[in-house]
């Protein structure tokens, strides 16, 4: 909090000069004309105006900067393999030999480590590049893997691996996380791979990520080119996907006043109490709702400004359907935490961008029933 105070003194001084040194230029204009008052009166003014300006633009670097450690606590989880023994040697899965590898590599001066299971033996012709949500770690795709291969491999009729990937600050990783820091760690994983594992031909590369690693893996797959990522572009899946972070925090707290709006009934019986009101008081409660609901309508735009990582997906998706990326989405029909509409919406801007490119099949959509948003 030390710095969000100085950012905004920093912000109101630097205003307070720079709006002195503008002064200046048409006070020393208009000087001969004014007897060398506006020498003295046009840097004033200038500055003051500057000084409000600089507060102004030092409170939002302020809000901001304190909105995102409040972000940091809420969106990410860190946890550590201190004391853990996760991965195994390997197990017999649809015939072959499956076993862990740890990929080690650097972003910058932090270390970093993914997790790669293959088969022992033979050639990788398809990966899957593997995200986890805000609290996972690459142990945590273990017994998902289990279930996944033989089901790939039957699909694919080959080789399949896949890479998990530890966010900075996670698992054994040094840094911290951020959605610029997660896109170079992710691009960062999968090269090492392909540089110590994949010395022929480059496999097929897919991407598959929940809830936060949905956003990693539609960040990474927008960015992909710009990365150097080799490859064409391969299978986008999205589990639980959520639109933005401002359509998050908006849903929470709309979520947040609904509850406490319910818990109060419950205890004070208020809509029988409204209910015996006049009708003028039965009437303005009723704008204040609809006001209140267009309020939060028009929240995530107000929160855009002061949300400095943003996880747009909507952009992500709508890009990676335009590179060429075939998207699926999953989400659980009684997921509380992300609403099933988010997915919704987010395959039909993919659908969207498909339809008018006339690129490659449609992005798809699956609701699961009777699944929340972590089974």
């Amino acid at each position: 909090f030390s710095r969000a105070v100085l950012l905004l003194v920093a912000g109101t001084a630097a205003g307070l000069c720079v709006g002195a040194l503008v002064g200046f230029v048409p006070g020393s204009a208009w000087a001969p004309l004014t007897l060398g008052g506006s020498l003295l009166v046009s840097p004033l003014l200038c500055a003051a105006t500057g000084a409000v300006l600089g507060f102004l633009a030092g409170l939002l670097a302020s809000a901001r900067y304190v909105a995102g450690i409040i972000e940091g606590v809420i969106l990410y989880h860190p946890r550590s393999y201190y004391g853990w023994k996760f991965w195994e040697d390997g197990w017999d899965t649809s015939g072959n030999d499956y076993a862990w590898e740890m990929i080690p590599y650097s972003l910058g001066s932090h270390r970093q480590s993914a997790y790669l299971l293959q088969p022992r033996e033979g050639e990788l012709e398809t990966l899957w590049v593997l995200f986890g949500g805000n609290a996972m770690l690459a142990c945590d795709w273990l017994v998902i893997c289990r279930q996944m291969v033989a089901k790939v491999e039957e699909e694919h009729g080959g080789k399949v691996g896949f890479l998990v990937v530890d966010y900075p600050g996670y698992g054994n990783n040094e840094g911290r996380p951020a959605p610029e820091t997660i896109r170079e760690a992710s691009a960062g994983a999968i090269k090492a791979v392909l540089q110590s594992v994949c010395s022929g031909s480059t496999p097929q590369l897919h991407l598959l990520g929940h809830s936060l690693g949905a956003a990693a893996a539609a960040q990474l797959a927008m960015n992909w080119t710009h990365c150097g990522l080799p490859g064409s572009p391969g299978r986008l899946v999205l589990s639980a996907p959520f639109l933005d972070i401002p359509h998050m925090a908006s849903k929470m707290a709309r979520s947040l006043l609904c509850h406490f709006a319910c818990v109060c009934d419950e205890h004070f019986e208020l809509q029988e109490f409204l209910h015996k009101q006049p009708l003028f008081l039965q009437s303005a409660v009723q704008r204040l709702t609809s006001m209140v609901d267009r309020l939060f309508s028009a929240l995530p735009l107000m929160l855009v400004p002061l949300v400095p990582h943003r996880w747009n997906n909507m952009r992500a998706v709508r890009e990676a359907a335009e590179a060429g990326w075939q998207i699926h989405v999953l989400h659980g029909a009684e997921d509380a935490l992300i609403p099933p509409s988010m997915g919704q919406t987010l395959c039909q801007a993919a659908q969207q961008v498909q339809k008018e490119h006339a690129e490659g099949p449609s992005a798809s959509f699956d609701e699961v029933a009777k699944a929340g948003h972590n089974n």
